[in-house]
């Protein structure tokens, strides 16, 4: 009789673990998309992701600009939440690192600008302000022989724009005198 039980159990456990896989399997052909139906579908995604960064471009857009127009009248803390939100919009636009990193100098948060110098820097690797930027808070947070070796790296790798870099390096003192 316990034979007769198991043999049943065991049936019903078979015959549930086929139904399970003859109900996957119809279910995965009529899940099934032809190649041409997955090609749509795939160009309709590529369209709404393209639409929706359009969208969000032209978000980050006035983020920046009203950032522009509080760091314009010196009101640096709003600037930065401005910045903020341009940046939570679209996260590829080196100018929007490169502003936030001259706010953040502007407010004394020296180390906050190398992380904001250098994503910048990684987006576009020829960001002269960036690299400006992250040798002012090297030196604003007292590395000033490794802010001076920077420079000097900076003077080799553009040579067509060494003036404005000595220019640039050149108030590092009166900045740093200014904010504290």
């Amino acid at each position: 009789m316990r034979r007769k039980k198991r043999r049943r159990i065991i049936i019903c456990h078979q015959v549930r673990f086929l139904t399970c896989v003859y109900e996957k399997k119809e279910e995965a052909k009529n899940n099934h998309m032809s190649p041409e139906e997955f090609m749509k579908q795939v160009e309709t995604d590529a369209k709404e992701r393209t639409e929706q960064r359009i969208e969000r471009q032209k978000i980050a857009d006035k983020y920046r600009a009203i950032g522009q127009k509080a760091y314009e009248n010196k009101e640096y803390e709003k600037a930065l939440v401005e910045y903020d939100k341009a940046i939570e919009e679209v996260r590829d636009q080196p100018i929007l690192y490169t502003s936030r990193a001259q706010t953040l100098l502007r407010l004394g948060l020296y180390d906050q600008v190398l992380p904001d110098s250098d994503k910048a820097l990684r987006l576009d690797k020829g960001n002269l302000y960036a690299h400006l930027y992250k040798a002012h808070a090297m030196h604003c947070m007292g590395d000033e022989i490794e802010a001076e070796a920077y420079i000097e790296e900076l003077k080799a790798k553009y040579p067509n724009s060494v003036n404005i870099i000595d220019n640039y390096a050149a108030h590092f003192e009166e900045d740093f005198e200014e904010l504290s």
